[in-house]
This record gives C-alpha cells, structure tokens and sequence, in this order.
C-alpha cells in the first residue's frame, strides 16, 4: 500500500505547486504604471516552479505524515471556509485564458475602481446562491463571475437586445428554458429561476463544444454562431481553438473579461485592490406568504427596506406580491423569522392597490387627482407616459387604500387577469407565437460592454419625471428548459 499512497500524494503535491496562487497575501502588488496603461505584472515567486530535489521532499514529508490535514494557502480543505471568496477561489477549475486582452481589461477595471466596488457591492447577495448550484452541479466556479461581466450583477439591468436579468437572457432564450414572461412577472430577473436556467444552458453547450471557452463564446454570441465559426475553420484547413476563431469582437473579448474579473477576485493584492469579504453563508431564504400584499407591505413585516426587497424579488413588474403564482419571497435569511411573526400578527391592510375601469373622458392626470395619486407614479406603474390616451374600459391599477366601488375593484385574480397588457404594451413575437412585453427605458452605459445597460425607468416626460414617482423608482435603482421548476430555498451551512 506504500507505493500507491506516495504516488497519489505526489501528484497532489505537484499540482498545488504549480497552480495558479489566488491567495490575497502571498502575491506583490502591481505596479502603479498599470493603472494608467498596460503593463507586465512582476513575476509571482509563488508561481516560480520548484526544484526537483524540493518536490521529492515534499512527497517524503507528506508520505510520511498522511494525517496532516491538506492544505492550500494556509486554508484546511477538509474544513469549510468561512469566506466565500475562498470558496469560490479553490473551485477555480477552468483553464487560464492567455490572450492578450486579458491585460486590457484589467487595465480598464483598475481605473474605475468605483465600478468594481459597486459590482461586488451587488453581487454579495446572490454570489452564496450561484455558488451552492454550481457545486451541486459540478461545476467551475468561475461560472459564479459571469454575471459580472454580463449585468454587473444587476438584476434589472436590460440591453438594447432586450437581455434581462442577471444572466442576460434574451426573451426567446428565456422562454426556450422555461423563464415566464408577462405583464405581472418576469422570471429572466428571479434569481432562483434565471441560474437555474443560466446554468442548465451553459451545461448544454459545454457538452455540445468540449471546452469552457467555446461553451462560453456560445453563451454570448449562441451557439449557430460559434458552430459556423468552427465550420468554416475546419473547411479552410485552420485551428478551431476558441483564439482561432472569426467570432464577433465582443465575443473575442468574452473570455478575457472573464479572466481579468478572475484575476481581480483570485489574487486582488498583486493587483493593488482591496476586496471586502463575503461570508459563506446563505444571504436570503425563500418564504412561501400565501397573501397578496403590497411589496411596500413585504418590506415592512420583513422589516427591511423597499429598495432591499426589489433588490431580491426583481422580477415583478408591479408593486403587488400576488399568491396566485405561488411564488416564495426572498428575504434576508436573518429577518426569516421577524417576516413570519409580523405576518401573523399584522393587523394594517397588507394591499392598497385596486383596479380602476378608465371611461371615456378619463385621461392619467384626471383618474390621478381623482385618487390623490402623482400622475407620474401612476403612468410608471401602468407602464404608460402621462400623456399616453386612455380607452374606455381600459383597467389600470392604482393605489386607493380601502376604496372600492365606483369603478375601483378590489385586486384578486380576476381583476388581475382583467389588467392585461396596456395599449400600448402588446408586441408580438411570431417566432415565439406569443406576446412578449417589451419597455422602452432610459438606457445608460455601465460596465464598458458594446451592450448597454439600463435600471427599470421612470416615465422621462419632463424635467421633474424622475422626482415625481421617486419612491419606487428609486428603490429600484439602488439594486440591483422547458423542465419542471424548481422552487430552490438557500440553505445554510456549504
């Protein structure tokens, strides 16, 4: 049993020397040249390979000690770690991209060190849940980053080509991997949903290219694009290596940006950066409610605030829970508790909204001061502008707190369905044989992507749109396949 044992360690022993060092503390810091420009990082001496007569030792040492428990950078294997960018660093398991773009990235993230703090700010309330399935699944948890580079970890962050979400699904490859879109509810921004998709694709196309970095250029550009690019290598006699490749240049750029975000996380000190911790631990739980409330109503027995509540539960498109979806709620996992004992003993109205049949006369600023509610507000929440025309019989939802009667209906599921689309909302894609909603929204750049990005807008109709409908608008700035769903509730513990 000797000789096996010493040659299992030895090639434990090898790899961890020669694998790339992510630790924080063990790496020099970059040069300050790098941060105006590209430059060569110094050589890391962890990265130095060692001797012959060192490696024979170590395999003595270790043979001779099989108790020990492994480790690697001063963490126990064996033992979880306390920080989740640890963990997510010893699930490092894809191949290095050594593409010189890399260095651009880098260089680009090393000058908006605001942008990177704001991304990780974001990404510390989903990095738990995206880790926890990948190492369900197997997989590299460098996948755990690739939100960052595609929304920057905004949940509501929407493209030009109508991407949504934190992974970015566009409507048709939502829908192709069960992702429900309507007027009510979007599941391409309900984290549970969306990563669960996010990663079923990703494992479709890594079994149908072989490697990580074909499987990811297939994510952004689809995978007709990169299947042709390999054809027409192959027909021309040239390498179809994912460098080789005629692929679009955001897609030549994928895998680079994702290194340089790799590189960022894994060794921060050799880049001059500080990154805060993130405890291993689930950051939200899903609660099952069974009530329609307000979200204004969920954030208060949750007793957190309302831009925290849209910031977990995004993918609604109005500011009503409804119970009929038979959806949980993501609350912080600490506030579980106080959101069930408030929910039991709350005696305040837990819903405020109501639909409002429109008649022939009716316009927003009318129906609004009829209400008591700022016309702005009104148009955000029915997805119109303030001068969008009115239909007889048209239903709009307000907030009319205990009135009924005279045209306002109480929400419940028939009132719901009743709301439909709004006039001017119905698009129809013939490809999908269904509609799908689209908005038109106030699009600003982040994150240097060809892809622009947008947060959910308020009506940009006059100069004091944005401060009219404020309250909600506001909270939602600050945040962020066809299978049976499954309904995933964060657990705690790894």
């Amino acid at each position: 049993m000797r000789q096996p044992l010493t040659t299992v360690f030895a090639s434990v022993v090898v790899a961890l020397w020669y694998a790339p060092s992510y630790a924080q503390d063990t790496a020099p810091p970059v040069p300050s040249e790098l941060v105006s420009g590209v430059a060569t990082a110094p050589a890391d001496p962890a990265a130095i390979p060692p001797s012959a007569e060192s490696v024979d030792s170590l395999i003595e040492e270790t043979a001779q000690a099989v108790t020990v428990p492994l480790l690697a950078e001063g963490h126990d294997l064996t033992v979880p770690s306390s920080s989740l960018w640890n963990r997510i660093r010893f699930g490092f398991a894809m191949p290095d991209c050594t593409n010189p773009l890399v260095a651009d990235h880098l260089a680009y993230y090393l000058n908006r060190p605001e942008y990177v703090t704001r991304m990780l700010d974001r990404s510390r309330r989903y990095l738990y849940h995206v880790v926890e399935q990948l190492e369900k699944r197997g997989l590299p948890t460098e996948i755990a980053l690739l939100p960052m580079i595609e929304s920057a970890y905004n949940p509501t962050a929407l493209s030009t080509a109508q991407a949504s979400g934190i992974w970015q699904f566009i409507p048709s490859t939502g829908r192709t991997y069960g992702l429900d879109q309507n007027h009510w509810y979007d599941e391409r921004r309900d984290v549970l949903q969306a990563t669960d998709a996010a990663l079923d694709y990703l494992e479709k196309l890594y079994d149908m290219f072989g490697s990580w970095d074909l499987a990811l250029a297939a994510y952004n550009a689809g995978e007709g694009a990169v299947g042709r690019a390999i054809a027409k290598n192959a027909a021309a006699g040239l390498a179809t290596d994912y460098d080789s490749l005629p692929l679009p240049a955001e897609t030549r750029n994928y895998v680079p940006k994702l290194q340089a975000v790799k590189n960022l996380v894994g060794s921060p000190r050799r880049y001059g950066i500080v990154i805060l911790d993130i405890p291993n631990q689930p950051y939200f739980s899903a609660v099952s409610t069974q009530r329609q409330m307000d979200a204004e109503a969920a954030a208060r027995l949750a007793g957190i605030s309302l831009s925290e509540f849209l910031s977990l539960n995004p993918a609604y498109n109005r500011p009503v829970v409804m119970p009929e979806d038979s959806r949980p709620v993501l609350v912080p996992t600490e506030k579980v508790d106080q959101f069930a004992a408030n929910l039991m003993t709350n005696r305040e109205p837990l819903v405020t909204w109501r639909t409002y049949s429109v008649s022939r006369r009716d316009r927003i600023d009318r129906v609004a001061a009829r209400l008591g509610m700022d016309p702005w507000r009104l148009a955000e929440v029915n997805r119109l502008s303030v001068a969008s025309r009115l239909h007889p019989g048209q239903r709009l939802l307000v907030q009319a707190p205990g009135q009924a009667g005279n045209r306002i209906d109480e929400l419940d599921a028939a009132s719901v369905a009743s709301l439909g689309l709004t006039a001017e909302e119905p698009k129809f894609d013939r490809s999908a044989g269904r509609s799908s909603v689209r908005v038109k929204l106030a699009v600003g750049s982040e994150g240097g992507r060809r892809v622009k990005m947008s947060q959910r807008p308020t009506p940009a109709i006059g100069k004091n749109a944005a401060a009219a409908s404020k309250p909600f608008a506001a909270a939602r700035n600050s945040k962020p396949s066809g299978s049976p769903k499954k309904t995933l509730v964060a657990r705690v513990g790894r």
